[in-house]
């Protein structure tokens, strides 16, 4: 009974000390397209959307319910003013690779400002 208990406690202590394969983590930095998927927009780049949003709102010319893809659209106004940010505030601010005119970051950034806009 005894020479059981010592074989357990043998294999046990073999196990703990033996580096685990299956838990190992390759560490490797994001794919371009995780890295857009993953960002996160700071709280003062969703409020100047918003606010940016509302301003355009109050113009008499606007078509604030026309298809996002009409120039005097609300959508498209705000894009327009987003994209007069400089380059390096685009840079740090939004997805990388949208002050490169990068089409996944765009998407990315699109959607963001839809939802932004979408109760203004």
């Amino acid at each position: 009974m005894f020479a059981l208990i010592a074989t357990i406690n043998q294999r046990l202590n073999a196990l703990e000390c033996a580096p685990s394969t299956t838990n190992a983590v390759i560490s490797r930095p994001p794919t371009h397209a995780e890295a857009v998927r993953t960002f996160q927009y700071l709280p003062a780049v969703k409020e100047m959307m918003r606010r940016t949003a509302c301003k355009i709102f109050l113009a008499e010319d606007v078509h604030a319910y026309a298809m996002d893809n009409h120039k005097r659209s609300l959508f498209c106004l705000v894009m327009v003013q987003i994209d007069q940010h400089p380059t390096e505030y685009k840079r740090v601010n939004f997805p990388s690779n949208y002050a490169t005119g990068d089409g996944l970051a765009t998407l990315h950034l699109q959607t963001k400002v839809q939802k932004q806009t979408k109760n203004v």
